[in-house]
């Protein structure tokens, strides 16, 4: 939800919020915008701190990104 800060948001907003976020990273990264990508990876993990996937998804996208850079 925009407007809404993540600690005023219910888990169902904050996991729906997370998915928006996920989505725009893959694009992101599909088109080689790696910067770009980490940051909504990176919010991602902030809207799902307890989500292990997320921190998985986001280690590896930083090892991707600091071996191509």
């Amino acid at each position: 939800m925009q407007g809404k800060a993540r600690g005023d948001m219910t888990a169902e907003e904050r996991i729906g919020a997370a998915d928006r976020r996920k989505m725009d990273g893959n694009s992101l990264f599909k088109e080689e915008k790696l910067e770009e990508a980490m940051q909504q990876y990176e919010m991602v993990h902030l809207y799902e701190l307890n989500s292990l996937s997320s921190i998985a998804v986001f280690v590896v996208l930083f090892l991707i990104f600091v071996i191509l850079d």
